[in-house]
């Protein structure tokens, strides 16, 4: 039986001209889809979807991540982006505030006092500025690793979901792994990938291209689903 394939990326036709790269299609019909471009490859296709997605996603991470539940699951966009900032952003600089104050207080240096009456003020590694910055350091760390790993645990499991929900080739062990080695890039390549099929309100609408429209391969469809077929 001849191949069933979807159009994806770009591949070579007889005639000389490119056209898109198929993903196999199987007997019952499931497709088995990509992410838009690898991990680690934020403007995968350099094209105006890929600026966008990598900029929003490295200035407005939390907002990212709000507009694709959204638009993948047709969850509440405020109560996403708030989650997503508490477990990922404001945690983090909670973290940060403690490590500068070590920095600040631990440092071997003397501050003038502005009364000429009163002492120099001492800072360095045994005073108790510093050991109480660093106990801060200490404490604020337990909850960061906890709840660090209880939202690489949730976005984790809301990539599944999309995958799951859209066909997206991969696993639970590799989804969980992209959000705790790289969640910047696992962020960004479901913004770019739902941008560029046009998901929305959870629904998969395809790319918007016309790279087929001037071969005759462009005539076979099946519902739901473009599909080429070769060798017929």
């Amino acid at each position: 039986m001849a191949p069933v394939y979807d159009e994806e990326a770009a591949v070579p036709l007889a005639s000389g001209k490119q056209s898109v790269k198929p993903h196999v299609v199987s007997l019952d019909g499931s497709v088995s889809k990509q992410w838009r471009g690898s991990l680690c490859n934020c403007l995968a296709g350099c094209d105006q979807i890929a600026w966008a997605a990598c900029a929003l996603t490295q200035v407005v991470p939390c907002v990212a991540f709000g507009l694709n539940m959204n638009k993948a699951l047709r969850l509440p966009v405020v109560w996403q982006t708030t989650l997503f900032a508490f477990l990922f952003v404001v945690t983090g600089y909670l973290y940060y505030g403690a490590a500068v104050n070590v920095t600040v207080y631990c440092a071997p240096i003397t501050v003038q006092n502005s009364t000429a009456d009163m002492p120099p003020l001492q800072l360095g590694p045994d005073t108790e500025e510093c050991h109480a910055a660093q106990a801060l350091q200490g404490i604020s760390f337990v909850p960061l690793v906890l709840v660090g790993l209880i939202g690489t645990v949730y976005a984790t499991y809301r990539r599944t979901q999309i995958r799951k929900k859209f066909g997206i080739a991969g696993s639970e062990l590799g989804d969980f792994c992209q959000w705790c080695w790289c969640p910047a890039c696992a962020l960004c390549q479901e913004t770019r990938t739902l941008w560029h099929n046009n998901v929305t309100e959870g629904v998969w609408l395809g790319p918007t291209t016309t790279g087929l429209k001037d071969t005759a391969l462009a005539h076979y469809s099946a519902p739901g689903v473009n599909q080429i077929v070769y060798g017929m």
